[in-house]
């Protein structure tokens, strides 16, 4: 067990500062935490420090991951964006945004990336699972298939084939839509992502 600890200066110690999430780097030599904060902090596990801060979201963090190859970590946030920090460099790589609509909440409670590197996906408040091309940046489809907020999105680890996306709402969690289970992503010659 290895307990790790960190005082940030301007912050109320008498306070809880709640951890929202937490991720292993591939190679189990970093911990990346996100919270109440607004920031991700990256641990040394060995030397029990803090590596790197990034900061930039405008609320809490709610969900974050390691890219397979530990270069980037994708995070997602109350404040309706999915951040990609680029963990060599230390700095923001990409904003991806989630459209605004009215009278709805969107804020990102889950975030996962394809095997294949290609994909960011995002679970929402609006009910919306969210998916980007890595690269550009480009928003490829809403999925809207779900009654309820979004809490969890995950593609198939096999790598195999065509990436496929599971998500699960917050209520009846152990539900997750037919619909997604089985879309798989694909992308068309026009290079807009298409869901079959």
């Amino acid at each position: 067990m290895c307990t790790l600890s960190h005082v940030t200066a301007g912050i109320d110690e008498t306070r809880d500062m709640y951890v929202r999430c937490v991720y292993f780097s591939p190679d189990d030599k970093y911990l990346a935490a996100g919270g109440e904060d607004k920031q991700i902090r990256v641990w040394d596990i060995a030397e029990r420090r803090v590596r790197m801060t990034f900061e930039g979201h405008q609320h809490e963090v709610y969900s974050l991951v390691f890219s397979h190859d530990g270069r980037w970590i994708v995070s997602g946030s109350g404040d309706r964006t999915v951040r990609i920090w680029d963990v060599n460099q230390g700095t923001i790589h990409k904003i991806l945004t989630v459209p605004e609509r009215e009278n709805a909440d969107a804020g990102v409670t889950s975030v996962c990336i394809s095997p294949d590197g290609r994909l960011v996906a995002a679970g929402s408040l609006d009910f919306i699972v969210y998916i980007w091309d890595f690269q550009s940046g480009q928003l490829l489809s809403q999925l809207n298939a779900h009654r309820d907020s979004v809490y969890s999105v995950v593609f198939t680890p096999d790598g195999y084939g065509r990436p496929r996306l599971t998500a699960s709402p917050l209520k009846h969690p152990h539900r997750c839509r037919g619909v997604l289970e089985s879309m798989r992503i694909t992308k068309s010659d026009s290079g807009v992502g298409d869901l079959n």
